[in-house]
């Protein structure tokens, strides 16, 4: 539902400025879909104090483009 991810999305930005094991794997991620990256920066404001590293340091995942 859109109430559970909403949740994920602050939980993502919230973990980043609270935990370090939880940076090092976000960070090893292979990134997000344009859909998730935008809803990511949406609630990057949950990361508090470090949410303009934690904007920085989203990625969006390698676009493939299918023929």
């Amino acid at each position: 539902t859109l109430k559970s991810m909403e949740k994920y999305y602050k939980t993502i930005a919230q973990l980043f400025c609270r935990e370090q094991k939880f940076v090092e794997l976000f960070l090893k991620s292979k990134g997000f879909c344009l859909k998730h990256y935008a809803n990511l920066l949406r609630f990057s404001s949950f990361a508090g104090v470090m949410a303009k590293d934690y904007i920085n340091k989203v990625k969006v995942k390698d676009i493939v483009y299918e023929l």
